[in-house]
Formats: structure tokens, sequence, C-alpha cells
């Protein structure tokens, strides 16, 4: 969820979570949120979710938040406390930026350059298409002749293998939130 705002995440609850089976998202209806409403697309570590929700379930305290509150006056996690879990952790995992632990605004950055890299291989690929087709221009091929749904599986599908190149293995070992649901894709790549 590193799409995020750090200040979001503790007060996304569940109600929020799309489950799509092609287009996983979390909906957010806020008006006086930074971007207002919208949707932000669950792009990899779906397992890893759905075991979370799996654990919270089962606690029977949980009022459907992601990420509860310890204090029994609150039900979700402050923002604050949030932004120190997620510094605690790249600590652990020695992630840092110019020699400093990693904040979760680098994260929500991380999560963008990831995504923008994903969608120029999608420009790489509709090239390939144009150039095969006689066509000049990539951009037209994605924007023009490739479906809203083939656009968005495919940076689906190069969103995940470049989170894979980067995280080491065991980051998302079992997780099958790949392109299980559509594998012929891979074929094109």
């Amino acid at each position: 969820m590193w799409g995020v705002r750090t200040k979001e995440l503790p007060l996304v609850h569940v109600d929020q979570l799309k489950f799509d089976h092609k287009d996983p998202r979390i909906k957010f209806k806020e008006e006086n949120r930074k971007n207002g409403k919208g949707e932000v697309s669950l792009l990899f570590g779906l397992d890893a979710l759905a075991g979370h929700l799996d654990n919270l379930n089962n606690r029977s305290d949980w009022k459907g938040y992601l990420y509860p509150s310890e204090k029994e006056d609150r039900s979700h996690l402050h923002p604050e406390k949030a932004r120190k879990k997620f510094k605690k952790l790249c600590r652990r995992a020695d992630v840092t930026i110019d020699d400093k632990t990693a904040t979760p605004k680098h994260g929500r950055s991380f999560y963008y350059n990831i995504l923008a890299e994903a969608e120029t291989d999608l420009l790489e690929m509709a090239g390939k298409i144009a150039e095969e087709q006689g066509a000049t221009d990539p951009k037209s091929v994605r924007d023009y002749y490739l479906t809203k749904e083939t656009r968005r599986d495919y940076t689906r599908v190069f969103f995940r293998n470049r989170i894979r190149a980067i995280l080491p293995d065991d980051a998302y070992n079992g997780d099958s939130s790949d392109i299980s649901y559509n594998t012929s894709l891979e074929k094109f790549y």
C-alpha cells in the first residue's frame, strides 16, 4: 500500500477494499482527502493482505481497520505510529536513503517510480506492436488500440516483474497475486 499516504493508511477500513478478480483496489470516498475521492490499485501482495485480514478477523475487538490501534479508545493506528512502524521496519531491513533510515515518503516515491517504469514497459511493448503494424507512435497503440483492461493487466504484470526483480525472494514467496488469472499475458513479453 505504498501508493497511499501515511495518514490515509491507518484509516483504511475493510469496507474500502474492492477485491475484484481483475482489478483489486482501495476506494476512497472522503471529499477532504488531498486528492479527493478516488481509488488506488492493489498491484502486489494480495496474499499478504488476505492473510493480514484473516488474522484481524480472528480478533474479537477488531473494528474493520487494516491497522487497528493497540489503545482501547482508538479504532485505528495513529498516523505517527504508522510512520514509526515503517521506519522501524526500514531499520530492521537496513533500508537507507542518503545514509538515513527511509521514511514512508520514500516508500511512496519508490512505488511511483516502479509504477512509472511499468508504464514505460507498457509503452515499449506497444512500440513493438506499432512497429509490426507499420505505425510510428507507440502511444497511439497504447492509448487508442489497447483496451483499458489490457493496459491495466499489462501494467500489473510489469509492476510485479519489477518488484520481484528488486525484492528478495522471501519478500513475496507464497504470493499468488501474480498473473495466474491471465497467464496468456506472459507469452507477449
